[in-house]
């Protein structure tokens, strides 16, 4: 069964690549083009924003493709469909064969990973299998495996920065001083490492800080807009009060498995976003895979229809675009709230229909539990 979702799954992959392909393919078209003259690529180019990795594997499916611009695109499409796998299986060994299903079958997941060719699928595959290393242990001394989990998640952040504060969290999770600090050192160590051959000198570290560090996001702020309260906006920015959330939800899922985690924390990253593109909303997908609820799943539905009929996606003339960022984001908010509280609402559920049942059928509840002297 497992080997039919694939196959299914690299089919359609397949399907969208044949559609054709948007901005970001001609930014890794200048990537390579740039490599190809001896440039440094944070000099060549103020279209690359991302850790020096992502570029020479950029360069290395280039060669690959003979040095075809045509082969290329579609060589790229089949390399992050090879991420895609990997999360696949990760799902499938942890969550079952219906989350590894529900994931690789997302149209969100095959519309950027085949058309817009992003590679935020590569950053979160690295992050999942540096946990996979680490374990749940927190306790443990830090060891061997835990190291090479952390250089794995710095590896991760090298390709696109999409899990810049997991380390904090991770840090929450551990015992101890000096591991909290080694959780902290390692991946973010092995990231700024990773640039020293860029580095050539304070021009293009200048460069680079300028295109990685302060690049110039356009602010949508749907999140920021739409719920946090007017009173608060004077005084927090939208970049603020999105730090702030990433740091509520680590420490309050603290106690968590790693790796649910990190699905969780891909779910807050997009949703509280002050920037927002189409692609950002394939980053939650395996959240929203393995934390089936009416929220995710309408997510699901309501982002593959976006990404079917916006320009920036398919863009199928045959669907109207009625599609709207505040939704998707609305419908990540409660997926969160409803995974943060769900033991709750469920027994406030239970009461409540509970109550109507009473109420409406004439059936008399039991009665309340006596407590002390009667």
């Amino acid at each position: 069964m497992l080997l039919l979702i694939l196959v299914l799954g690299l089919v359609a992959r397949a399907c969208a690549a044949l559609r054709g392909s948007n901005f970001d393919m001609e930014s890794w078209r200048i990537v390579v083009e740039v490599i190809g003259d001896g440039v440094n690529i944070y000099v060549g180019s103020d279209r690359y924003n991302y850790g020096p990795i992502w570029s020479q594997i950029l360069h290395v499916l280039f060669e690959f493709s003979g040095r075809n611009f045509d082969v290329y695109r579609y060589t790229i499409a089949e390399f992050l469909s090879l991420a895609d796998v990997g999360i696949c299986l990760i799902l499938w060994r942890r969550f079952g064969l219906a989350a590894a299903a529900l994931f690789f079958l997302n149209p969100i997941s095959i519309m950027v990973t085949a058309f817009q060719c992003q590679m935020d699928n590569v950053a979160i595959l690295l992050g999942l299998g540096g946990m996979l290393l680490m374990g749940d242990r927190f306790d443990r001394p830090m060891d061997r495996e835990k190291m090479a989990g952390l250089a794995l998640l710095g590896l991760s952040l090298s390709i696109k920065h999409v899990l810049f504060a997991f380390p904090c969290w991770l840090a929450l999770k551990q015992r101890g001083m000096c591991n909290k600090l080694l959780t902290l050192g390692i991946p973010f160590g092995f990231f700024a490492l990773l640039f020293a051959p860029s580095w050539e000198n304070q021009t293009v570290g200048g460069r680079i800080i300028l295109n990685v560090f302060r690049y110039p996001f356009y602010y949508s702020n749907n999140f920021y807009d739409k719920y946090v309260p007017a009173i608060l906006q004077t005084f927090c920015s939208s970049l603020g009060v999105f730090l702030f959330c990433l740091a509520l939800a680590g420490f309050l899922f603290r106690k968590h498995d790693a790796i649910r985690s990190l699905l969780v924390y891909t779910c807050v990253l997009v949703a509280t976003s002050p920037a927002s593109s189409p692609q950002y909303f394939a980053i939650p997908v395996a959240f929203a895979a393995t934390h089936l609820n009416a929220f995710s799943l309408l997510y699901t539905l309501a982002g593959s229809h976006y990404l079917y009929a916006h320009p920036d996606g398919l863009h199928y003339p045959a669907l109207v675009d009625f599609g709207s960022i505040h939704l998707l984001v609305f419908l990540l908010v409660g997926a969160f709230v409803w995974e943060s509280g769900r033991d709750g609402m469920i027994r406030a559920l239970r009461w409540a229909w509970h109550e109507i049942k009473v109420q409406c059928g004439g059936r008399e509840a039991p009665p309340p539990a006596v407590t002390g002297d009667s």
